[in-house]
């Protein structure tokens, strides 16, 4: 009987709950807005700057809208889970969202809030928080109460974040003046990122303190965990991120505006120069920081939009191997620095980054590779070649010393049996050397090691490995190797190969007059054609291609971009170099006896750059280009040498592409 009752009650209490839930559901639903997804939580953002606003003690902020917040299980690990605000919603998925309203007088004491999402709750969740007046007599008196080291950081920040400049100053200065060292740091940091040039000034004299900050920190959870702690020590790791938020008023992790309400003052917009003092102080004081690679990222923004291309490939440079190597809403730092060397910057430049610390130089040997391709496809490949010898020779132990060596060792490039007289079967350029090289020796790169899931039942042994993935991860990000980008050994030997048989022909054609040495010159064009994947295109790796110049395309003008990006395109794609040699035989050797194959692989390397996969990023001939050359290629070798073999294939497939693209070829 006791059981019957027990459960009967149990029967009553679920129902009166469920009462309670649905009826709670329906009676703020106007207010609650659509349960969209949350937006990728990066570490930070680049506030963008926007206008001055101006406050007088009497206005009134606008306060944030009223409604529940729609939260994933991160963001639910900062709040008190409520019994009855648990809400299931219906999609292509069912997943569980948190709804937590904010009370409109939060009964929390200001003054012993550790964490920051409390703090921002209980001082925004007030009635009179929009009233500036308000807002000081609040943070004066939770100041006179706080015992809390991390406690008075954050009423600290918050004073210099929420009120307006003057009064700030009123409430900070005795704090400034007074004899607590962290306080006044916090203080003095506040203020100055906060726009103060006097109080900058103070700030970088300040010494600086031994803060525990080479330490992944992916979430907003796991900066809250240091909070509660509540130290001295734990103060002084949160003020890196406070001082980043003062400088951008912006949270660090953009999951805090859902998390909890602010309402921030806007800080005067600094210049440049002052942006980049700000970052470069807070870079100094904080080494090894995970945040250090997007604080050099912006730096390098800030560089390219100065048009100090070289300051800026520096600074991408440094960034692509600081803590802790996340990819940011911009694109990477690593990224960054191909589009700089690769594009923007001269021979000279180049050479100069690659020496910039010496021996010492962040990616040095991807740079120095750099510097030699461009040498090779921009100068001719003797002065390629010379300058790979002379560093192969004065650093022996790198990548390219050691491709370098193994060069002969590569296969002969395809296309030296094409024209008119193939080389001899004893020719050196067909030969293969056999050499005995030493311990494979490789890049080991700061590249993020991306996990795959299994599609079985995870064992034991199968969950220790990736324990120890993830350790290793988290090794790789702290720290991050030398070298961002990966030069693959063999492609660049093979390279190397390639380079060293062009200008093999280019000297034997030099020597040699007539249809031998037009022969010579359409062997290289089938090098390049056959090798184009080889010949001059980089051999590192290049990650994603459509990301390489996102972030030029905000900051450098649209001419500037083609004009870089073509000159890439006409000196290092192979379809295009081969074109241009076999159009020199066509104009100037008009009795070469193998025109007619000339004209023909024309065509053939218009057809290849339909659809490439590098299109984006080299900014290749448009579609009507390539299809209008083609045609025009196969149109010429079947009207030039009716008699040739290749002039009904020519006539065949220019008649083709006619049809499958009619409205290029109306008169």
């Amino acid at each position: 009987m006791t059981r019957i009752g027990l459960l009967f009650a149990l029967g009553v209490t679920l129902g009166l709950l469920a009462a309670w839930l649905w009826e709670s559901d329906h009676s703020d639903r106007d207010g609650r807005g659509s349960a969209g997804s949350l937006p990728h939580i990066n570490r930070t953002r680049n506030a963008a700057s926007g206008a001055q606003r101006a406050y007088s003690s009497s206005e009134r902020v606008p306060r944030p809208p009223k409604r529940p917040l729609v939260l994933d299980r991160e963001a639910a690990a900062l709040l008190p889970v409520v019994p009855g605000l648990i809400r299931w919603r219906d999609g292509r998925k069912r997943q569980a969202y948190l709804y937590r309203v904010m009370q409109p007088n939060d009964k929390r004491d200001l003054s012993k809030q550790r964490r920051w999402a409390h703090c921002l709750q209980c001082f925004g969740n007030q009635e009179d928080a929009h009233e500036l007046d308000a807002r000081f007599e609040r943070l004066r008196a939770a100041l006179a109460q706080a015992t809390n080291p991390v406690a008075r950081q954050n009423l600290i920040f918050l004073a210099a974040m929420t009120l307006e400049p003057n009064s700030a100053r009123r409430l900070l200065d005795p704090i400034v003046a007074g004899d607590n060292a962290e306080d006044r740091e916090d203080a003095v940091g506040a203020l100055a990122f906060s726009g103060d040039a006097g109080m900058f000034a103070t700030f970088r004299a300040l010494p600086i303190r031994d803060a525990k900050v080479h330490r992944l920190v992916d979430s907003l959870p796991e900066l809250e965990l240091i909070a509660a702690a509540g130290t001295t020590a734990a103060r002084r790791v949160l003020r890196s991120y406070r001082l980043i938020e003062a400088l951008d008023r912006d949270p660090y992790f953009d999951i805090m505006s859902l998390v909890a309400p602010h309402d921030w003052m806007p800080p005067p917009n600094p210049s440049v120069e002052t942006h980049e003092r700000f970052l470069k102080t807070w870079l100094e004081r904080y080494a090894g920081h995970p945040g250090s690679d997007d604080m050099g990222f912006r730096l390098g923004v800030l560089a390219v939009r100065r048009d100090d291309m070289l300051g800026a490939a520096v600074w991408f440079s440094r960034a692509s191997t600081w803590p802790d190597q996340r990819v940011n809403d911009w694109g990477s730092p690593g990224h960054a620095l191909r589009t700089c060397a690769e594009f923007f910057l001269d021979l000279g430049q180049l050479d100069h980054l690659l020496n910039t610390d010496g021996l010492q130089t962040p990616n040095r040997q991807w740079l120095q590779y750099v510097l030699v391709r461009r040498t090779a496809a921009e100068q001719g490949f003797e002065d390629g070649l010379r300058l790979a010898a002379a560093i192969a020779t004065t650093e022996p132990e790198t990548v390219l010393a050691q491709a370098w060596r193994e060069r002969w060792a590569a296969p002969a490039p395809r296309g030296l049996m094409s024209g008119v007289t193939p080389l001899a079967p004893n020719d050196p350029l067909l030969a293969v050397a056999n050499i005995a090289t030493g311990p494979a020796m490789r890049v080991i790169t700061g590249a993020r090691v991306h996990r795959v899931t299994a599609s079985r039942e995870l064992t034991q042994t199968d969950r220790e490995f990736w324990k120890r993935l993830a350790a290793l991860e988290d090794q790789s990000r702290l720290y991050p190797s030398s070298e961002s980008k990966a030069i693959d050994e063999a492609r660049t030997a093979a390279q190397f190969r390639i380079w060293e048989t062009l200008a093999e022909l280019e000297r034997r054609a030099s020597r040699v007059r007539g249809d031998a040495a037009h022969d010579l010159i359409y062997k290289q064009g089938a090098i390049f054609y056959h090798e184009a994947a080889n010949a001059l295109l980089p051999t590192y790796q290049r990650g994603r291609r459509r990301q390489d110049s996102m972030m030029f395309s905000r900051v450098v003008t649209k001419a500037r971009a083609q004009l870089v990006r073509h000159r890439f395109r006409d000196t290092s794609f192979g379809p295009l170099r081969a074109i241009a040699l076999w159009r020199h035989l066509e104009q100037r050797a008009t009795g070469y006896p193998g025109l007619d194959k000339a004209l023909y692989s024309q065509g053939l390397a218009w057809r290849k750059m339909l659809d490439h996969e590098d299109a984006p990023v080299y900014h290749l001939p448009s579609h009507k280009e390539v299809v209008t050359g083609l045609v025009d290629a196969f149109d010429r070798c079947a009207q030039r040498f009716p008699q040739s073999p290749l002039a009904r294939p020519a006539s065949d497939a220019s008649r083709y592409w006619r049809q499958r693209a009619p409205e290029l070829f109306v008169r």
